[in-house]
This record gives structure tokens, sequence and C-alpha cells, in this order.
């Protein structure tokens, strides 16, 4: 799929006040206007339903013929299998890819495929090239697609299914699989603010933890023990970002990955930005916090002084300067943090120290 204007879609994700079927609609359009292969792209949404079982709803077109609703019916009945598919596989995925992982890892799904085809009186496949054979000898518009899940742990899931007109995929690249499980991580985050606001009847200016303006500054807090200074300084230079972002939009746009890493913070600490209007029309952005229980890893002393100094910037001979070690060890403890906080490089690491010590400043040294 090559690159991508993520920012599109980040800004339609966080318009989280609108009605959840214009919301949804406005995602699907960003993600299908650079991931469609030409067949447009199917929304939906996987979640828990009071008596605990998953169920599909919000089924949400861009783009994609009209045979889609025979496709969502039959995905409906196999809610639990495409629960167990969020759980298992990254969040970028071709279906042929996912079957072959499910067919040897998922005795369930095994079940169904010779469940589904016995029922019409025909041997089960054993393969996934089988399975696509076949249905694309049955004319099955969604016998090869590709699909993207938004899932943060609270089974409430997005999917984002597109039909694919070829049949035969190299496995999506290292560097896509990243950029879209960031994208849908953001989309996640956006999709849980959104269930919160709308569950509690919140407008845009209500009940917000701070109101910032376009450029940065801080017009309101909630609380300042909900807020210290550390969290206001990483959400205000958050919002300084994004409004440079936008400023090039259309010009000189940064890479998808320039905009994902600077805004990896926001997640590490499940912080979300969502612009909001007055009734004169004046735009702010307010901050909401936005978790689901997100916790400082466990760490050392030792990587808890090497985090505080990450986050301010200095390098790895400042710090071994600063603590008296050597430079060997300070590397040793840089790559086991970047380990624990899952990040893939020195602005992603330092971005999530940030958050992370102004998460919980108590915990630190100062």
């Amino acid at each position: 799929m090559g690159s991508f204007d993520a920012l599109d879609i980040l800004d339609r994700a966080y318009a989280v006040h609108q009605p959840t079927s214009d919301w949804l609609r406005g995602v699907a359009e960003a993600v299908c206007a650079v991931a469609d292969h030409g067949r447009g792209l199917l929304a939906f949404s996987l979640s828990s339903a009071a008596n605990g079982s998953p169920e599909l709803s919000l089924p949400t077109p861009a783009g994609v013929g009209d045979f889609w609703p025979a496709w969502f019916e039959e995905m409906k009945a196999m809610p639990h299998e495409l629960q167990r598919y969020g759980r298992l596989t990254p969040a970028l995925t071709y279906k042929s890819h996912f079957t072959t992982a499910a067919i040897a890892a998922v005795p369930a799904f095994q079940m169904y495929v010779d469940q589904t085809f016995r029922a019409r009186l025909v041997d089960p496949p054993r393969t996934a090239r089988e399975i696509i054979e076949r249905d694309i000898e049955r004319g099955v518009a969604w016998a090869e697609c590709l699909a993207m899940h938004a899932s943060d742990g609270t089974d409430h899931d997005l999917f984002f299914v597109l039909p694919c007109p070829q049949q035969k995929h190299d496995l999506p690249s290292l560097q896509e699989v990243e950029h879209w499980a960031r994208v849908m991580a953001h989309v996640s985050n956006a999709w849980r603010l959104h269930r919160d606001l709308r569950a509690r009847g919140r407008g845009p200016l209500d009940a917000a933890d701070a109101v910032l303006a376009p450029n940065g500054a801080i017009l309101d807090i909630d609380t300042e023990e909900a807020m210290p200074p550390e969290v206001r300084a990483v959400l205000s230079d958050a919002v300084k970002v994004i409004e440079r972002h936008r400023a090039t939009k259309g010009k000189a746009s940064p890479p998808p990955e320039r905009i994902l890493a600077e805004r990896l913070a926001l997640v590490a600490g499940q912080w979300s930005l969502v612009d909001a209007y007055d009734s004169d029309g004046k735009r702010f952005v307010t901050a909401r916090r936005n978790d689901e229980g997100w916790t400082v890893p466990a760490l050392s002393d030792r990587q808890r002084q090497i985090a505080v100094h990450l986050a301010r910037g200095h390098s790895n001979k400042l710090m071994a300067y600063q603590l008296g070690i050597s430079i060997g060890t300070v590397t040793t403890h840089v790559r086991r943090l970047a380990e624990k906080l899952d990040t893939d490089n020195r602005v992603q690491l330092v971005a999530a120290c940030q958050m992370m010590v102004a998460f919980d400043p108590m915990s630190f040294p100062r």
C-alpha cells in the first residue's frame, strides 16, 4: 500500500462528538481512501453483549458494492472466531494468511470450516488456498480480503475489511504492519472515548480534563492534582505537533511514521486530544483522560533514573557522566527500557518516557 495519509484518518477518528454512524462512516472513508483495492471497504463493530457473547453490529460500507450484506450475515454466524482473530493476529493481515494460521492453531476454526462445507454437502477443504479457490468458484466477492482491526482489550473491537481482486499477496511489510498498528491504536482510543462521551451525554467542552488553545496554551484545567506540570507540557507539545501537521497537509506533509511517532506519547499515556467549538464557533482543543487501566511498567531504580534523563532528551554520554556509570551500562538500560515500553527507536522511546514520567511523577526521581 505504500505511504498513506495518516493525518486524515486520525482527524476523522478524533471527531468523536459526531453520532456513532457518522463517526464510523468518516473513519471508514478515510481508511478506504488509502487502502482500497478497488472494491471498497466494510467496517463493523464486534462488542460483547450483556450476556458476554460477542455480537457484530454497525455495518458501514465505504465504496463497496451491494454484495456486502450477504458476507456480513456470514460473519455474524462466527463472532467467536472473529474475536479470536482480533486477539491472535496483527492489526493488518490478509484473509489467506490468517486462515492458514487459524486452521493450524485454532481447533474451533477448523470445526467451523468443516461444518460450513459439510452443510453444503461437500468435503471440507484442508488449506487456506483450497478455501479461497472454492470461494472463487462460487463467485464469492470476499474470497480474498485485507483486514485491519482496532482492539484495546475491552471487548469493543472495530474491523475494516477490504475485498481484494487479486488472489496472490506477499505478506504486508513490517513497516506497513507497524504503521497500521499505530493508526489502529488511535482509532481504538477514539472509539473508546466516543463510547464514553455518548454514554455520559457529554458535549464537546463538558467535563474535559483540560482546554487548550490551538497554539498549545493551557486555558483551563480540571485540577492541579489530576494534571501536574509534566502532563500539561506533554499535551501542550502534542497540540503544537498536530497543528503543525495540519498546516503542512497537502504541501510537504510529514511521512506517516513521523506523524505516528510524534503522537505516540498520547497513546502511551492514554490521553485523547479532541477539537471542540464554543457557541461562537471558536475552536479549542480538549484533553481527556482515556485509559483502559494503563500503568507504568515495572522498572528498576536505575531504569527509572534513565527514563527521567531520556524524558529530558539527554544523550547516553551525558547520562553516563551524570550517573557515574559507563556508556555501555547506560546503553544496556536504554535497550531494556525500549523493550519494556515496546518502542522501536529513540524518538518513540523519549516520547514514551515523557508520558510515563508525567503519568506517575511521584514514582520517578526529580
